[in-house]
């Protein structure tokens, strides 16, 4: 018998985009406080700048669960436990790595709602994101729910773009900083602060509602996942 199966997945993509370098604040003080202006040294610049590296995605994670209602607790017990078996099973076929993280038998306490609604959940961590749709699929045949897939990254990739997009934030900071002094007519002497504490990375995710099942395996073409720094240095400048 075919099944039919529906899988819309919106996406929510929470990728943090670089509006344009040296398009930041840039601001210059000129002459320290009580100081004669014209002296070397007394004059500063302040410019605040975001890199921004990008990469295909090197893992996913996937939420599924089982879920079962009835009037009758153990007859939801027993519809959650034999939907959990088919579910494990396509996914040790798979060779996945998964762990529960969540379980749960309790009373609606609605009069239109069967009186138990039970939910067994479980994490899927995959080192190849392509692999995203086989779970999906084994969740589809299982009769389970797909609640959520994300796209990531390991943490040693996490760390190559944080590299990358820190040298890309100082180096449109030096630019910006340059620019400022020419126009002023001063000349960029060293740093003498920079913060850059302020980096952030937000993985692709989709929000995921299955009915079951597939006669076609689900492929999901993932975008690029990103990270951003922020940076905030202040340079000294001689006229």
């Amino acid at each position: 018998m075919q099944r039919s199966h529906a899988l819309t997945l919106v996406a929510a993509i929470g990728i943090v985009t670089l509006l344009g370098v040296g398009a930041l604040t840039a601001f210059s003080t000129v002459g320290a406080e009580g100081e004669d202006p014209e002296t070397e040294g007394n004059h500063t610049i302040d410019v605040t700048a975001t890199g921004e590296a990008e990469a295909a995605p090197d893992s996913a994670v996937v939420e599924v669960a089982v879920t079962a209602e009835g009037d009758d607790i153990d007859a939801v017990h027993d519809e959650l436990t034999t939907g959990t078996d088919d579910l494990t099973d396509g996914l040790d076929g798979l060779g996945v790595d998964y762990e529960t993280d969540s379980f749960d038998v309790s009373s609606t306490f609605r009069d239109e709602r069967p009186e138990y609604d039970g939910v067994h959940g479980f994490t899927v961590t995959l080192d190849e994101p392509d692999r995203a749709g086989a779970v999906i699929d084994v969740a589809a045949d299982a009769g389970a729910e797909v609640r959520n897939v994300g796209m990531t990254m390991s943490e040693e990739l996490q760390s190559d773009l944080r590299d990358q997009a820190l040298d890309d934030a100082m180096a449109d900071a030096q630019h910006q900083a340059e620019s400022i002094a020419d126009n002023a007519g001063l000349t960029l002497t060293t740093p003498e602060h920079v913060d850059a504490t302020g980096s952030s990375f937000v993985p692709l995710t989709y929000a995921a509602e299955l009915e079951v099942a597939t006669d076609e395996s689900v492929d999901i073409e993932a975008g690029d996942v990103s990270v951003t720094y922020d940076v905030t240095v202040v340079y000294n400048a001689a006229p």
